[in-house]
C-alpha cells in the first residue's frame, strides 16, 4: 500500500506551486508496474530511497539513473515504470506557468523531456534532496520546500512574477472540462491569436490548441478513475469531445491504447498509473474506494 500525503505550499508560493506530495510505502517493500500515458503535470520529483526502472516503449523520456528530475508536459505514451523496494517519493507540482515564473526558463523547453534537477536548479536541488531525506515528518518536509522556494522566489525580479493574462487563462483552462476556442481565449487575453499562441507556449509549455487537447485527455483519465461505472459516452460528452469516437482516437494518441484496453491493462498492475491529487475529503474517499493499492491523506498546515 502506498500512502499519498498532500500538502499546500506557503501562501506566497501558491501562485506558482500547486501542491507538495509525499508518496510512501511507510518503510515496507512494495512492487508495482504502472503505465505512463501523456500528462499535463509539470513536476519536480525526488526518489528518496529506492529508484524505479523504466521500459521506455521507444520514447526519449527515461527515468533511468535519475533520482531527482523535472518532467515537463508529456504529449505521448512513455512506456511502463517498474518499481521494487522501499517507496519514498516527494513531488513538487507546479501551476501551469509556475515553473517558468520561478526559473525564467520557457516551459516549452522541458515539454516531452525529463531534465536533471541539478541542471536547472544547481546546488538548490541537492540541498533540497538532502534536507528532504533528513526531515523528521511531512510537516518538516513541507517547511524545507517552503524555505528553499521562498529564497528562490525572493531572487526573482518582481516583473517576472506578476500574474499576467496568460497566467489567468492557463489556470482557467485547468479548472474546467468545457473549453472555448483559441480565438476566444486570445480575445480574453487581449492579444492577437499569433501573440497569444507564442506567449502561451512559452509560459505553459504548449501552444493553446494542443494544450487543450492534452487537458481533455487527462480529464478523461481522472473522470474514469473517480467514476469507474460511468459510461465512456457520458465521459466523452462531459469532457468536451464531439462524440465517443473522437475521444477514443485522442485516447489512442496519448496512451497507445483504446480506453477499455488501457484500464484493463491497469488491472494487471499492482498500482494505478495516474495519481489524481485532490484536496477535498469527498474526492479522496472516492479515490480510496476505486484505487485499492493507494490511499490519500490531506495534511493540514498552519498558515505561515
Amino acid at each position: 500500500m502506498v500512502t499519498n500525503y498532500l500538502m499546500l505550499p506557503h501562501p506566497a508560493l501558491r501562485p506558482f506551486v500547486k501542491d507538495y506530495v509525499l508518496a510512501t510505502s511507510c518503510g515496507k517493500q512494495v512492487a508495482y508496474a504502472s503505465q505512463w500515458p501523456a500528462s499535463d503535470d509539470i513536476t519536480l520529483m525526488f526518489y528518496l530511497r529506492d529508484e524505479p526502472t523504466h521500459d521506455q516503449g521507444g520514447t526519449d523520456c527515461s527515468l533511468a539513473g535519475k533520482r531527482s528530475y523535472i518532467t515537463g508536459l508529456v504529449t505521448q505514451y512513455n512506456g511502463i515504470v517498474h518499481f521494487r523496494g522501499d517507496y519514498l517519493m516527494f513531488l513538487i507540482k507546479f501551476k501551469p506557468d509556475g515553473f517558468q515564473k520561478l526559473t525564467r526558463i520557457p516551459t516549452s523547453d522541458i515539454t516531452n523531456r525529463m531534465v536533471w534537477a541539478e541542471d536547472v536548479f544547481g546546488n538548490f536541488s541537492k540541498t533540497l534532496c538532502e534536507q528532504l531525506i533528513n526531515a523528521a515528518d511531512t510537516h518538516e518536509m513541507a517547511s524545507v520546500c517552503d524555505r528553499l522556494f521562498l529564497s528562490l522566489l525572493n531572487r526573482q525580479k518582481n516583473a517576472n512574477l506578476i500574474a499576467n493574462n496568460i497566467s489567468f487563462i492557463s489556470n482557467e483552462l485547468n479548472q474546467t472540462t468545457q473549453f472555448l476556442t483559441v480565438e476566444e481565449y486570445a480575445r480574453k487575453a487581449n492579444m492577437s491569436v499569433r501573440n497569444f499562441e507564442r506567449r502561451f507556449s512559452e509560459q505553459a509549455g504548449l501552444s493553446p490548441r494542443p494544450y487543450i487537447q492534452l487537458l481533455r485527455f487527462n480529464n478523461v483519465l481522472k473522470m474514469k478513475m473517480l467514476h469507474p461505472k460511468k459510461s465512456w459516452a457520458a465521459i466523452s460528452g462531459d469532457c468536451g469531445y464531439f462524440d465517443q469516437m473522437h475521444m477514443i482516437r485522442a485516447f489512442k494518441r496519448y496512451s497507445n491504447q483504446n480506453p477499455v484496453a488501457f484500464f484493463e491493462q491497469e488491472k494487471k498492475f499492482e498500482r494505478p498509473s495516474v495519481n489524481v491529487f485532490e484536496s477535498d475529503s469527498i474526492t479522496l474517499g472516492k479515490l480510496e474506494t476505486n484505487m485499492q493499492k493507494e490511499n490519500f491523506k490531506f495534511v493540514k498546515r498552519d498558515e505561515a
